[in-house]
């Protein structure tokens, strides 16, 4: 059998795509190397000791009261979404005291100058962020006269590789902040990001579309006779149609098991494939019987205990509590994270660990733990409770750690933004979705959107065009599209 478009990839911007397809009346074949749907969404649930699903991909609609499409697709599907109340922030240094309050907020204001100095100055392509943010005059230090305090300074200004994916030493000054991205209220969709790209794919199957999943795509061919077609190989076997579209993560297109495209691809699109940096981003979760941590805070900021720590060079590391004392360490508790508003939820915490520690803690395990279990308990004891006088904790009944950059079906988290080099720029996330084979062969997926990459609204918004540009152009074949 043919189609009329095959779809490598069930995150959100094939199921988007196979959704708009499909309710066109269009044949769509939705090919899924994972044994589930969702890619990089994924959302734990069901494990001993967890009342709620945790999300541990993508975690919010970024902006949601502020244009972002995600939320039209809840509301189309009767999902519930969460927008929390925002709680204080809690920075604290290694002998567990807050530090000065006001690093927060030179930290706000740190970022938006960078912000500004790139969009008018239009810096060197070989400087990176750090040398703006950590830059004596930065206004990250501004009045912080104490040595100590400048320390953390720099040290709460490393967590930024938790959102970035990349330490501030490889992200390029010159386009920090060209993106126009959505931003502002955070929501959390009932049930996690995996059931709601789910429905998203049983509305497309709903329409007349095809999943089928552990199809591990090796090749995709291009008929380049009269007939156009394509071919593509899984290790299950082949299928043909008149278009394909791939939303295969970038990191697997930069890998060795990345599928083999006949016609080759152009050499632009290899060399960008190359050089645009997928990011590293890694969630942890510890669950307790009982909430034992301050409840007054939406989150706490945990600086490195290592007085060398300079946000990079955490690998190799010989056991977890290096890996943890040596980075700046993101710790929500599930009741302020996103994808949650139960109660239950305060007897969880979600650590956010990014760049070369989220790919040293790698290293010790896959999946769960209990070493891995034991040793994070111990570290979230001594720094969220440092005095003997404090309350006593629970054990910890269950531990799960993300493995994104050694998952064979993601090798990384998300793009980063456009790092240093004279050879890059943002214009690469637009080549990385142009089209290929006269059209026949589509480009979706986050690392495609110039403005929203590293995010839901980028997969979704690339799903979409390319569902409509796909529709478009089988219309004019089949004749219905003639003249436009």
């Amino acid at each position: 059998m043919s189609f009329n478009t095959i779809i490598i990839g069930a995150g959100w911007a094939g199921a988007v795509a196979a959704r708009l397809l499909s309710a066109a009346g269009r044949s769509v074949l939705v090919l899924e190397a994972r044994d589930r749907v969702g890619g990089r969404a994924f959302t734990l649930a069901d494990q001993p000791g967890q009342s709620i699903p945790v999300d541990l991909g993508c975690s919010a609609i970024h902006g949601y009261n502020e244009g972002n499409p995600v939320r039209e697709i809840a509301a189309r599907l009767g999902v519930k979404v969460t927008v929390a109340a925002p709680k204080p922030q809690a920075i604290l240094a290694p002998n567990g005291g807050q530090v000065d309050e006001r690093l927060g907020g030179n930290l706000r204001r740190a970022t938006n100058a960078a912000r500004d100095h790139a969009r008018e100055m239009l810096p060197d392509t070989r400087i990176a962020l750090s040398s703006y943010l950590l830059n004596s005059t930065s206004p990250l230090f501004e009045g912080l006269a104490d040595p100590t305090q400048q320390k953390y300074a720099v040290q709460l200004a490393n967590m930024l590789q938790i959102p970035l994916g990349a330490s501030l030493d490889e992200v390029g000054m010159r386009w920090y902040g060209f993106e126009d991205n959505f931003a502002g209220s955070d929501g959390a969709p009932e049930g996690g990001f995996q059931q709601l790209v789910t429905k998203v794919i049983a509305e497309a199957q709903q329409a007349g579309a095809k999943l089928q999943l552990g199809e591990v795509v090796s090749s995709v061919v291009l008929d380049e006779s009269q007939s156009g077609s394509v071919q593509v190989t899984t290790n299950k076997g082949t299928y043909t149609a008149q278009t394909v579209l791939c939303t295969i993560p970038l990191g697997v297109l930069q890998s060795p098991t990345s599928p083999t495209f006949l016609p080759a691809l152009p050499a632009r699109r290899v060399s960008v494939i190359a050089r645009t940096k997928v990011g590293a981003l890694n969630k942890l979760v510890v669950s307790y019987p009982t909430a034992w941590w301050p409840q007054d805070r939406g989150s706490f900021v945990l600086l490195p205990e290592d007085p060398s720590d300079s946000g990079t060079g955490i690998l190799p590391a010989a056991a977890i509590s290096d890996v943890l004392k040596r980075t700046t360490v993101l710790v929500l508790p599930i009741s302020s994270a996103p994808s949650s508003d139960s109660s239950d939820s305060k007897a969880m915490l979600m650590l956010l660990i990014g760049g070369d520690a989220a790919i040293a803690l790698e290293g010790f395990n896959a999946g769960n733990s209990t070493d891995l279990r034991d040793a994070t308990h111990a570290y979230l004891l001594k720094r969220l409770l440092p005095t003997p006088t404090s309350p006593s904790a629970p054990a910890p009944m269950h531990a799960f750690l993300t493995t994104w950059s050694s998952d064979p079906y993601s090798l990384g988290a998300t793009t980063t933004p456009v790092p240093i080099g004279d050879s890059v720029s943002p214009l690469d996330f637009a080549e990385l979705g142009k089209p290929l084979w006269g059209g026949r062969l589509g480009w979706a997926g986050e690392h495609t959107s110039v403005h929203h990459r590293g995010s839901i609204a980028g997969a979704v918004e690339s799903g979409v065009r390319e569902g409509e540009r796909l529709q478009r152009l089988l219309s004019v074949w089949d004749g219905e599209g003639e003249g436009r």
